[in-house]
């Protein structure tokens, strides 16, 4: 028997944040901006290198299978995080069928990869490029399933540890791809590393507290599924809806600008991981309080996870819109005008993200999860209708307005049930104290506007300094609150769990 013993004490020594969903999201959330930071200049490298035709081609399968690859959930990751943190006993039955079912389902996300680049009638170059993409969802489907079961367990150290090394090791071999001349075949062959570390580190982690198995059961596989239909539906809509402008623009704009496109959106992608970070790691938290009603009130742990979310995020926007003259230099020198506008314009879907995921997270937690789909599903087909008349009307332009949207519409449509659920959240957040705060930070930004990217950057970071400094003094948060949100969950009984 491996025993994590009692969660309270064990919470207490285990590495990493675990139980403390404030510092399990700085665990998250670090790990993403230190490996942006590397990435940026990889990035740049591998833009410049390619061109943006080359670049375009491999954005494009890659979208492609990014799209595919949320078929593998199918509403299961939403179901299974939640039920292992409320009732992680049962974690290694719970793995195992989840292992089972999902790797059947990224069999067939793999084999649709294919079928759809060569449909849409696609160069050969973006059906190799596809082919090998289709290897990428099956390894990632690995990989996210220990990994769901390491945030469920609240063990975000373990969890950030083996993403950073994962992103690491992929931004070392593309970079190398393509400083060898292997082109779009070769990057999405280099791609393949980040889920390879992540799967490899995340099972040695999670063998070590339980026992690791596949077990398929089509009666349990079906039910399942069944339990999870209506998520998955809403979140493969979802999908859909969220790459809109990735499937869109290389039809309607072409290759080449879909590539100066994706160099742009891409500190929105990337950064949009800062809100995700910190409802994923409240997310365990929110479940075991609407399950077994104890500890800090549901609709007070909500407030918090949308505050420090919104908080977090603002600054992110306010310093990539600053940089974005500098930053479209550095990535693409000859359309660097087209691409600051890009950056100025989809970064801001970010903060507005912190909103769109609270919201969803905390209403899913609390086992709403089917208004949340059934919501969803209308915001999408608004969200689409939008997307293809911006993108058909303004080009690339209005492919990034659409990013914007797409976190409006959602908020929109989740706006009744959320009010309904946690009538006291939204009149309790500091929305004037943050504004207040990111007042500042633009004021500081605005004296250093113009000059380089290294003489910007000391005037980003005193901003985000004044910003923070800002936040605590006007009482946004405090030292007491803080230090609340670092403490451990305190479950009911001791956890047990068999291997």
């Amino acid at each position: 028997m491996s025993q994590l013993g009692n969660t309270d004490t064990d919470a207490r020594t285990a590495a990493g944040g675990a139980g403390r969903p404030v510092l399990g999201g700085v665990f998250i959330a670090s790990q993403v901006l230190a490996l942006n930071v590397i990435g940026l200049f990889s990035t740049a490298f591998i833009i410049r290198r390619l061109g943006p035709l080359q670049f375009g081609q491999w954005a494009t399968a890659a979208a492609l299978a990014s799209a595919h690859l949320l078929i593998t959930n199918a509403g299961l990751r939403t179901m299974f995080v939640r039920d292992v943190a409320r009732r992680p006993e049962r974690a290694p039955e719970l793995l195992a069928s989840q292992l089972a079912v999902r790797l059947a389902l990224g069999g067939g996300a793999a084999l649709s990869t294919l079928a759809m680049s060569i449909l849409l009638h696609y160069p050969p170059v973006v059906v190799a490029c596809a082919a090998v993409g289709g290897v990428w969802i099956l390894v990632s489907v690995i990989a996210s399933t220990f990994g769901d079961l390491l945030q469920s367990l609240e063990r975000f150290g373990s969890y950030s540890a083996t993403a950073f090394a994962s992103g690491a090791a992929v931004t070392a071999s593309s970079v190398l791809a393509v400083f060898l001349g292997c082109g779009p075949i070769g990057l999405s062959i280099a791609y393949l590393v980040a889920p390879a570390v992540s799967a490899f580190l995340c099972w040695r982690t999670v063998r070590s507290h339980i026992d690791v198995r596949v077990q398929w059961d089509g009666a349990r596989a079906r039910s399942l599924l069944r339990e999870a239909r209506l998520v998955g539906f809403n979140q493969v809509a979802a999908s859909a809806r969220d790459r809109a402008e990735a499937l869109l623009v290389p039809r309607l704009a072409g290759l080449e600008a879909f590539g100066i496109f994706s160099a742009g959106v891409m500190f929105g992608d990337r950064l949009a991981n800062v809100p995700d970070a910190v409802c994923t790691a409240f997310y365990p938290r929110i479940a075991r309080a609407a399950h077994a009603s104890i500890g800090v009130p549901l609709e007070q742990i909500v407030a918090r996870m949308l505050s420090v979310g919104l908080a977090a995020s603002l600054p992110f926007a306010i310093v990539s819109t600053y940089l974005a003259n500098s930053l479209s230099a550095i990535l693409l020198p000859d359309a660097h005008e087209t691409c600051r506008v890009i950056i100025q314009i989809s970064v801001w879907s970010v903060p507005l993200l912190a909103g769109s995921f609270g919201m969803s997270f905390a209403l899913q937690a609390a086992g709403d999860h089917e208004r949340v789909a059934r919501s969803g599903l209308r915001a999408t087909a608004a969200s689409l209708a939008v997307s293809g008349a911006l993108i058909a009307g303004f080009g690339i332009y209005g492919a990034s307005c659409a990013v914007v949207a797409r976190p409006v519409a959602v908020m929109v449509g989740l706006w009744s049930p959320f009010k309904r659920r946690f009538p006291r959240v939204v009149g309790s957040l500091p929305f004037a104290r943050i504004f207040v705060a990111s007042t500042v930070l633009v004021g500081v930004c605005l004296l250093g506007e113009g000059g380089s990217l290294w003489t910007a950057l000391p005037f980003a970071a005193v901003g985000v300094t004044a910003y923070a400094t800002t936040l605590f003094g006007s009482g946004v948060f405090s030292v007491a609150a803080l230090m609340r949100l670092l403490t451990t969950a305190s479950p009911k009984v001791p956890v047990h769990i068999e291997s």
